[in-house]
């Protein structure tokens, strides 16, 4: 052998790479050409890597043949190679094997290592991990690195051998120590887990970093895991993102994850749920499972993306058929609450059990709760408790809290108040709230253990931090009877008034109550506190002066009782606001101040005043007559002072209207008086309810101002006080024979008189005068359940916008209703499924109102919906009796003068509802799905309560569920029923579209741009600059802003002159459509002096605005026509007659494309417009001659052509375009193409 040709041999094993010298491959060729086996096969690698000669797989493939058929090992390698990857020849896994075999007989390390792959994976060949063994022994034992690695994991594993992990070490030490990038990994896994030696993380970092160099993924997501985990090294998430990042770009799976994880939680670097989304998404298309659960999480709560349901359901789907435990779970809560999929109870059961059977505790907590309540099952209580208790075994919190119920009430097991106490206790200790508001009550009563005050308000008040609604009301119980802390009753009142925001009806009637306040406001407020002489008050309010009272007025006596220098007490008043009504005598005029139907008396201090009788007093003559002229009837010994408000109207309004006055006057008073929140809905302007007014005649109508003047009153210390009332009335004359005011109570004097109240029908504090109307009005309602909002429906969802769209002109019509009925409801599409779901009875489909999107084309056929309404209130309201918001109209305003008006009115309608129902139904309603097997004849049952048990025993119904997903059981349905408390919105009814509270304009406009019409999208002037006069044909490209959303639209214009005149001689047509532009193809159709680089093209774009959501609001005046005709052209023709579909008219403007439909040739016609009629439109077409043609067809063939016209009809008396591009500008219709007048009309062809 040569000193070439060992060297040649050799570099086969070291990488050896051909140098490019043209030399070098000429001697080779020679030498192969000469039968030199080692010289074809390096003659091969020439042509396989194509340094300097050009890569030629092929001819590759058959030098490598020729050396193998030599016995030359190394080139029956390579054709196992080239067989195995169909390179050069076609793929041929027999042939390959062939090869492989005989170089690996033939000693090659590399073909045993081959040969060894195909017995491990049994390609062709039977499988056989014994063979494959063999194999890669001996490549090992040659020092082929891939074959150490092979036969260190076949060792580890136990495969083709005895397992044997020091001899595993053995060869991936070998293997790791030449360099090999995997064994290198395996040995640090086998020494991050001491798999064979002794576990050494700093060891497993080396070996992984060593990997990782080497670009290897697994070692380098590895090493970005030990980063992110301090694991032998110190912990540096910067690093960690390093190479995890390094890892995902080159592809591996589970680095794509953990970078995702990075972007999401912003791990060391700046969260970024876009780029999360995209990694997650890249690893779970390599079917890594726990990346397949996050992008189905992100897509079920537009998280980096948009929402999208039915796409969450996918990736969930996939996850959970790939075994994952979590995505399974979540599959589960899918079908168990319907996001996305039809709701499907039994499927829930079923992906719960499998990830449940996996130990994740969430699904064991689902399953259990199944299980008790007979969801998609049967009622199991013993199964409920096996899952509950492995659960609670695994930590989950839900399953302490619900086992420790099971405990406390004896269902299921024997009662146990001492398990259910530490069961609660270690949901708690995980601050589940439940569990904490349960541990507080047990160490109050004493339930399970020792009996605490102080640790029950420890858990009450942990509980109430977390919002829970039972705890806060408790917890202010606690406040208010001082049990367990001291007594605070501002404390409670926080409390009552955070668990009644919360719904809670024992704390909402607390309140109802708790407006009466006990509660004491620390300090006077500055209105009298401002007054720092004593005397000064007593001058101003002549308390020292008696009561003369006429037969409509009272007077302050024009002589002092008593002297001023008396004792003054002014103290804070808790009294609740008082309600008189004086409807009893509205008539007189000299009743009130002002004629009103109420008056509400808002009192701020007590003042009582003690002293000595004046001296003019003692020494007046013991006649009553003169008495009281000079010292009045009465004395009051107590005054109240504050200010007051009327109410006038009140007989000619609604009770609906009085309830809404009633709700704002309390909700504004509470909020001023204990500075608290209490939200109030402002959309009941109060310029719709009975007047409000003060006693200076100013009228409160908006919210804005009553608020105003409440919380003068009560926070701000700025507004005027009044004496409301004289209390405690002691006769003058009786007062005679002291010297000092007598002590309270000896004249039995509790009695007291109010200025400009003298008769009265009855007097009310203001909680007993609101009553039922804290709680039953429609401004709660409104509050509450988000009534007179838009209703947003997408991905078959519905929700309730949280922007309010509408103002009232009239106050909706409140109608009681105690109708109650059952009814069955066999939905045939899922869209009829989602709009029951989300109580809407009386659509079928969406398909009708503009702005959803519902494509319903799911049939829905195997179940039934089983419904019982009971109706308590009916709330109608005509679209005539509101308008919209200033807002809403000014948004929709925006969005018709956009460029993008359908895209934007999308938007915007997305946000504040499509829907708008005028007919609310408010009571209370369960349900369940029965497969329609298993219901009966019957559709409705209209009738009591009582009488529904009998049909639901014939339908084998054991229990209902509320809207909330809360399980009622047959037996306690008619309790639930009758709960006064369970009032929610059952049906929404009369529904139209929310934009039809627009006005007339607004609504027209909308329709105008909705209509399946064709009409001009955009237009443009586009300056020929960079044109040369030299040419006969120039394509210029058009750029659009903004884009379109297709390429399928229409361009018609003109060239225009320099001086504004149209060139007939000079022809423009358009195409090559994109969603950014399009280009112009000029032609000369004749001879001209015209300068091209002073013109311009004047372009439109004409398409359904529908199609490309672009429509410039400039020409929307314009309708447009669009005709598409073929004709054939011949040569003895020069005239063709188009009819149209639509009747033509004096004025309107034609523009005229062609082209041919079965070339790429651009049509050298000139066309003009001859004649028109009402119904058709004559075109001149003659072949233009200037210039070269690329159209030249032969006679007979042009006496064949076929050629297309695409014509535009501008249907408008408008003689300008307005142009989008260029502010301001606009041409002349007369500019453009034709115009039909009456000179080109041809009366002989109507």
């Amino acid at each position: 052998m040569s000193v070439f040709e060992e060297q040649l041999e050799y570099d086969e094993y070291s990488n050896f790479i051909v140098h490019s010298n043209w030399k070098h491959y000429i001697d080779t060729k020679v030498s192969a050409e000469n039968g030199n086996k080692i010289s074809q096969y390096n003659l091969g690698r020439f042509y396989q890597r194509g340094n300097g000669i050009g890569k030629n797989e092929v001819e590759a493939f058959k030098w490598y043949k020729k050396s193998a058929k030599q016995e030359y090992s190394n080139s029956q390698n390579k054709l196992g190679y080239f067989y195995e990857g169909g390179i050069g020849v076609e793929k041929d896994l027999e042939k390959a094997f062939y090869w492989y075999q005989k170089a690996a007989e033939n000693g090659n390390k590399i073909g045993q290592y081959n040969l060894g792959r195909f017995y491990q994976y049994g390609n062709i060949v039977e499988k056989s991990e014994v063979e494959a063994f063999k194999w890669y022994k001996k490549s090992a034992e040659k020092e082929y690195t891939d074959a150490l690695n092979k036969l260190g994991y076949f060792y580890e594993s136990g495969m083709g051998t005895k397992k044997d992990l020091e001899k595993a070490i053995y060869w991936y030490q070998k293997a790791a120590k030449n360099g090999n990038k995997i064994s290198q990994y395996n040995l640090g896994v086998c020494y991050q887990y001491g798999s064979g030696v002794r576990k050494n993380e700093v060891e497993a970092f080396k070996w992984y970093k060593k990997s990782a160099k080497q670009e290897y993924s697994n070692a380098q997501n590895k090493l970005g895991y030990f980063y992110g985990s301090g694991i032998s090294t110190k912990k540096d998430l910067e690093k960690s993102f390093y190479w995890y990042k390094k890892a995902a770009e080159n592809g591996n799976k589970i680095s794509q994850y953990n970078l995702g994880r990075f972007y999401q939680y912003g791990i060391g670097i700046e969260e970024n749920e876009v780029k999360a989304f995209k990694w997650y998404k890249n690893s779970a298309k390599q079917e890594y499972s726990n990346a397949q659960n996050k992008l189905g999480y992100f897509y079920e709560n537009g998280i980096g993306t948009n929402k999208d349901l039915e796409k969450a359901i996918y990736w969930y789907k996939k996850t959970a058929i790939n075994g994952h435990k979590i995505g399974q779970y979540n599959l589960g809560r899918c079908y168990q609450y319907g996001n996305g999929v039809r709701r499907n109870e039994i499927k829930a059961l079923k992906w719960y059990r499998e990830s449940a059977e996996q130990e994740y505790s969430n699904a064991q907590h689902w399953l259990g709760y199944f299980y008790e309540n007979g969801i998609g099952t049967e009622i199991d209580l013993e199964k409920a408790i096996y899952w509950y208790k492995k659960a609670t075994e695994n930590e989950n919190k839900f399953s302490q809290y619900n086992l420790g119920l099971l405990y406390e009430n004896g269902n299921g097991v024997k009662k146990n108040e001492v398990n259910a106490f530490e069961l609660y206790k270690k949901s708690a200790e995980q601050e589940y709230s439940n569990a904490q508001h349960k541990l507080g009550y047990f160490y109050e009563s004493g339930m399970g253990t020792e009996k605490d005050l102080e640790k029950a308000i420890y858990w009450y008040q942990k509980a109430a931090e977390n919002g829970n609604k039972f705890s806060q009301y408790n917890l202010g119980l606690c406040y208010e009877n001082g049990n367990g802390v001291k007594k605070d009753e501002a404390e409670a009142f926080e409390l009552y008034i955070k668990s009644a925001e919360q719904e809670y009806s024992d704390a909402l009637n607390k309140l109802s109550q708790s407006f009466i306040s006990k509660i004491n406001i620390p300090t006077i407020r500055a209105m009298v506190k401002s007054i720092n002489n004593k005397q000064q008050i007593i001058q101003q309010l002549k308390l020292n002066h008696g009561l003369l009272l006429g037969e409509y007025s009272i007077q302050p006596s024009r002589q002092a009782v008593f002297m001023e220098d008396g004792e003054l007490n002014i103290s804070l008043c808790n009294r609740q606001p008082i309600v008189y009504d004086l409807s009893i005598d509205k008539d007189n005029s000299n009743n009130m101040l002002q004629p009103s139907d109420m008056c509400i008396n808002f009192p701020i201090a007590e003042i009582t005043y003690k002293g000595d009788v004046s001296k003019s007093f003692s020494r007046c003559v013991n006649n009553n007559a003169i008495l009281n002229k000079l010292y009045g009837h009465f004395f009051a010994s107590k005054v109240l002072v504050g200010s007051k408000l009327f109410i006038k109207n009140l007989k000619s309004a609604t009770q609906t209207q009085i309830d809404i006055l009633k709700f704002c006057l309390l909700c504004t008073y509470s909020s001023a008086k204990y500075s608290t929140e209490i939200s109030f809905n402002n959309l009941f302007t109060l310029n719709l309810l009975p007047k409000i007014v003060t006693l200076d005649g100013d009228e409160l109508n908006t919210h804005e101002k009553l608020a105003k003047w409440m919380n003068s009153l009560y926070q701000e210390g700025e507004k005027s006080i009044f004496i409301l009332s004289y209390e405690n009335l002691i006769p003058v004359s009786k007062l005679k024979n002291f010297i000092s005011l007598p002590r309270d109570g000896l004249f039995n004097e509790n009695n007291e008189k109010q200025p400009g109240v003298i008769n009265f029908k009855e007097k009310l504090s203001i909680v007993e005068w609101v009553g039922d109307a804290v709680d039953n009005n429609l401004a709660s309602w409104t509050r509450k359940f988000h009534l007179f909002q838009g209703l947003i429906f997408k991905n078959y969802e519905m929700e309730i916008s949280k922007k309010p769209s509408i103002d009232f002109i009239k106050i909706p019509k409140v109608n009681p209703s105690s109708k109650s009925y059952l009814k069955i409801i066999k939905p045939s599409t899922e869209i009829e499924v989602r709009l029951i779901s989300n109580d809407i009875l009386s659509l079928k489909n969406l398909s009708s109102f503009l702005f959803t999107k519902s494509n319903d084309v799911m049939s829905y056929e195997d179940y039934c919906h089983i419904l019982i309404k009971c109706e308590q209130y009916e709330i109608l309201l005509d679209k005539n009796n509101v308008r919209p918001t200033k807002e809403f109209e000014h948004v929709i305003e925006e969005a018709l003068s956009s460029m993008m008006p359908l895209k934007v009115l999308q938007n915007i309608f997305n946000e504040n509802g499509h829907l708008f129902p005028q007919r609310i139904i408010l009571g209370r309603s369960l349900k369940n799905i029965l497969p329609t097997s298993s219901s009966s004849a019957f559709e409705t049952v209209v009738s009591g309560p009582e009488s529904f048990k009998l049909h639901l025993d014939n339908l084998n119904i054991s229990h209902f569920l509320t809207p909330k997903g809360k399980i009622i059981k047959k037996n306690k349905l008619f309790n639930w029923i009758q709960n006064p408390n369970n009032l929610e919105v059952i049906e929404f009814d009369d529904i139209i579209p929310l934009y039809k509270i627009l006005k007339e304009t607004q609504q027209k406009k909308i329709d105008d741009i909705l209509q399946s019409k064709y009409r001009i999208l955009m237009t443009g002037v586009t300056d020929l600059k960079d044109l040369d006069n030299n040419d006969v044909d120039y394509y210029k490209r058009i750029n659009i802003e903004p884009s379109l959303e297709d390429e399928n639209y229409e361009v018609f214009g003109s060239i225009i002159s320099k001086d504004n005149s149209r060139l007939e001689e000079i022809y423009v047509n358009f195409g090559s459509y994109d969603i950014n532009g399009f280009f112009a193809s000029i032609k000369k159709l004749e001879e001209t002096s015209v300068n091209i680089k002073e013109c311009c093209i004047l372009w439109m774009i004409v398409e359904k605005p529908s199609e490309l959501l672009i429509f410039s609001p400039s020409n929307r005046e314009f309708q447009v026509e669009r005709v598409k005709e073929s004709i054939i052209l011949r040569l003895d023709k020069s005239n063709y007659c188009i009819k149209t579909s639509f009747p033509l008219s004096q004025g309107y403007t034609i523009f005229v494309h062609a082209y041919y439909p079965s070339n790429n040739y651009e049509p050298d016609n000139t066309i003009k417009l001859v004649k028109w009629s009402y119904n058709y439109v004559t075109f001149q077409i003659i072949k233009s001659t200037y210039g070269k043609s690329n159209n030249n067809f032969s006679k007979s063939i042009r006496e064949s052509i076929k050629l297309d016209l695409h014509i535009c009809v501008l249907c408008s008396d408008y003689r300008s375009l307005k142009i989008d591009n260029k502010e301001d500008y606009e041409y002349s219709l007369d500019l453009s193409r034709y115009i039909l007048t009456k000179d080109n009309f041809d009366d002989g062809n109507q």
